[in-house]
């Protein structure tokens, strides 16, 4: 997309972006972003690099046929999100109305990924789907041999997931045509996550991170974190490192290239979500009601703030805040810095990965079968 000439303010905040982001968040000619997978990148890092300015106002409610569990991901017009009745709606992210829906043959409780083209998601019914993004229309399944509780992630040519019969999978995402696979004898149910020519992913009961080469699926290394991890808890890669957050209450820093421990931290609860990493510090929210935020380089511990509920959802991040759901009905915006409470928007029902933005609005999806726009 050509882009228009922009003040001199602005052309320092891309330029920024693009030494920094990661190539998926694409800012786009309104100034808003595409949030096309879990977590906003393929990184997982869940870092915006612009500053947000949310009030907390719902702009409008969309009602689904159950819980959205998952993630959503987000367009230049259009809001997707599944639920665990097994339908992805696909939603005007300007006026709420429904756009299409579809329904696969088991729950969704992975978040879909999208392309310029295409959305992809897995169901437990054990087959992968890929839609025409416009219009809904069916493209290709795919069946495996267990269910698929992860987000899937696309990059280049082929399409990535792992199942509950421990392998992962990558596709032709043209064609659904499985290319390689790789048996890791564990369930490999949390969200892959890829940087450069590696892919990383963590398993359930053993509680290992494998990193493979994205081409062929051969191994590169493991680690074992001795715990296990959730199916909500993803690689995430910033700079030099990889983190991952184990049932233990730990958080692993590795360095990605030879998975060797660089740092932990035992929080003060169980680890089950997904971290955000911006410039300078790792977030995190545990079942002890809290979000801590360390030194993504060392692991110090930098403020902690305390909610009312459990946290099981991913957290986002832009330059100045943070967001974060927890299990006590609210969405907390925190000064990213000192951890200080902004701003609560009080839901009526809670989210476990249903965080995503263009950059103007903030959307939800959560345990009371409703995906929001908040401004």
């Amino acid at each position: 997309m050509k882009k228009l000439l922009l003040t001199a303010v602005i052309a320092c905040v891309l330029l920024s972006c693009k030494k920094n982001c990661p190539q998926e968040v694409n800012i786009i000619e309104d100034k808003r972003i595409d949030w096309p997978t879990f977590h906003g990148n393929n990184q997982r890092t869940a870092f915006l690099p612009i500053s947000m300015n949310i009030a907390g106002k719902t702009k409008w409610e969309f009602l689904g046929d159950n819980d959205f569990f998952g993630g959503i991901v987000v367009d230049a017009t259009t809001v997707y999100g599944a639920t665990t009745n097994g339908t992805l709606f696909a939603i005007d992210k300007f006026n709420k109305q429904p756009k299409w829906s579809f329904a696969a043959g088991g729950s969704i409780f992975g978040s879909p990924a999208l392309d310029s083209a295409t959305i992809y998601f897995g169901s437990d019914d054990k087959k992968v789907y890929a839609l025409n993004k416009i219009t809904g229309a069916f493209k290709w399944s795919v069946e495996v041999g267990e269910s698929i509780y992860g987000s899937v992630i696309v990059n280049n040519d082929l399409l990535y997931f792992g199942s509950d019969d421990q392998k992962m999978y990558a596709v032709d995402k043209l064609t659904g045509n499985i290319v390689s696979s790789y048996f890791a004898f564990d369930l490999l149910s949390s969200a892959p996550t890829i940087d450069g020519n590696f892919l990383y992913c963590g398993s359930l009961t053993q509680g290992r991170v494998y990193t493979l080469d994205k081409n062929t699926l051969l191994p590169i290394w493991s680690y074992e974190t001795f715990s296990e991890i959730s199916n909500e808890a993803s690689p995430v890669i910033s700079g030099n490192l990889m983190y991952i957050t184990s049932k233990d209450n730990t958080i692993h820093a590795l360095d990605k290239i030879t998975g060797q421990s660089v740092w932990t931290y035992v929080a003060g609860g169980q680890l089950s979500s997904t971290p955000a990493v911006d410039n300078n510090a790792i977030y995190f929210g545990s079942i002890d009601k809290k979000v801590y935020a360390l030194d993504k380089n060392t692991g110090q511990f930098k403020w902690s703030f305390t909610t009312n509920g459990e946290i099981y959802s991913g957290i986002l991040v832009d330059n100045n805040r943070l967001y974060v759901g927890s299990t006590d009905n609210k969405i907390y915006i925190l000064n990213k810095l000192t951890g200080a409470k902004e701003k609560e928007i009080v839901l009526t029902g809670f989210i476990f990965n249903g965080l995503a933005t263009d950059g103007k609005v903030l959307y939800t999806a959560g345990t009371d079968d409703k995906i929001r726009a908040i401004e």
